[in-house]
């Protein structure tokens, strides 16, 4: 059988016979971002040794890693947000998507979680107790020797 298994077409890549524009694969891209850390929006003398992760990008699906450690948190104060992600979270209710994280020296009660918000190129952190009372990480939390590992995969 030599059943035709993909094609190029002016839309992108398509499987399998079905060269319908919204099922081609029409973007994939390797490459690195620079991971930061924001307390209420800035980065007022923060330093760091490590701030790079990877990307990859298949389509609309967009997967980073990543690891940033602190040298110095800096003096910005209010919640923190890691930022740099190298694209824009998608508009839509369904963009919003969990992030796997691993840290050293974060202070947190009981629960720590991040995510990404729609509309957004940032990592959310925040942190839950026992009784569900949610709040965001601040400075506070937050030493001069901090880390973060990060994985997380959204759609544009």
């Amino acid at each position: 059988d030599s059943a035709e298994t993909a094609r190029i077409t002016a839309d992108g890549l398509c499987f399998n016979g079905d060269y319908l524009a919204a099922n081609a694969l029409d973007d994939y891209e390797e490459g690195t971002w620079t991971m930061g850390v924001a307390f209420g929006g800035a980065s007022v003398g923060v330093t760091t040794n490590h701030n790079t992760g990877s990307y990859t990008k298949i389509g609309r699906q967009v997967t980073v890693n990543g690891y940033l450690a602190l040298t110095s948190k800096g003096s910005s104060t209010g919640n923190a947000l890691i930022t740099g992600l190298p694209f824009t979270v998608g508009s839509s209710n369904s963009n919003y998507a969990s992030v796997s994280i691993h840290t050293y020296s974060i202070s947190f009660a009981n629960q720590m979680f991040a995510r990404v918000d729609k509309n957004s190129d940032y990592i959310l952190l925040a942190e839950s107790t026992e009784a569900g009372v949610f709040s965001e990480i601040t400075d506070t939390n937050f030493a001069n020797n901090s880390e973060i590992m990060v994985l997380a995969t959204y759609f544009v």
